[in-house]
């Protein structure tokens, strides 16, 4: 958890720091202060963002265990695979 934090920071000051130059070329007048200041606060919404969005889908993914999926990647397939369907039905039947 600690690695993902680190590069969605990594992600957001980057991020941050492409607006910080845009916004200095498009207002050229604007005080760098206010446009550091606006870059930071968007970096940190985008964290915030990240971090949520990283508990709500790992709790998800966790409640879809529990109820007996073998593997939250799957559920973008609408059946199991056929391999895993022969192994499940050999496992059931006794004879691998």
């Amino acid at each position: 958890m600690k690695l993902f934090v680190a590069k969605v920071l990594i992600a957001a000051l980057a991020i941050g720091g492409v607006l910080v130059g845009a916004a200095s070329q498009v207002a050229p007048s604007v005080a760098w202060w206010k446009v550091l200041l606006g870059a930071t606060v968007i970096a940190l919404v985008l964290f915030v963002v990240a971090l949520i969005h990283a508990f709500v889908a790992g709790s998800i993914r966790q409640v879809l265990l529990r109820w007996g999926a073998i593997d939250t990647q799957w559920l973008w397939a609408p059946d199991y695979p056929e391999g895993f369907k022969r192994l499940r039905r050999g496992l059931r039947d006794g004879t691998k």
